[in-house]
């Protein structure tokens, strides 16, 4: 006669035990990570734009103080632009790099590495700003 072997019970970690009988594939279990990877992703975004900005105050004021108002007016509304795509293509760029996070096994703590640094930068643009106007 066939011994029937019953399997070990699984073990329960983190959230997926909770959606394992609803029939959800692989790729939705990852929806908490998405979430904060992408919100992650909006803030560093954030910030970097702030970033941008200081920068962009700091080097009028260093570089284009004395010049004519009607000359320095228009290099700030180009200067605008040319910081705005820039800062549009590191958006865009840092999504590639960001989406690696995503999946499951890799360690979420160099992305807030990279947050952290990003906040160490704009504390010290934003004291350099203070301390130039």
């Amino acid at each position: 006669m066939p011994t029937s072997k019953e399997s070990p019970p699984k073990k329960l970690t983190g959230w997926t035990h909770l959606i394992d009988g609803w029939g959800i594939g692989p790729a939705m279990q990852n929806l908490g990570r998405l979430i904060v990877v992408y919100g992650l992703w909006f803030i560093s975004g954030g910030i970097s734009l702030i970033i941008a900005y200081f920068l962009w105050q700091i080097l009028i004021g260093l570089f284009f103080l004395k010049v004519d108002p009607w000359v320095l007016r228009s290099i700030r509304q180009f200067g605008l632009y040319v910081f705005g795509v820039m800062w549009l293509g590191f958006f865009i760029g840092s999504e590639a790099y960001i989406r690696k996070f995503i999946e499951p096994g890799k360690n979420i703590m160099r992305l807030l590495k990279i947050l952290g640094i990003e906040i160490a930068v704009l504390i010290t643009i934003y004291i350099v700003y203070l301390i130039i106007s």
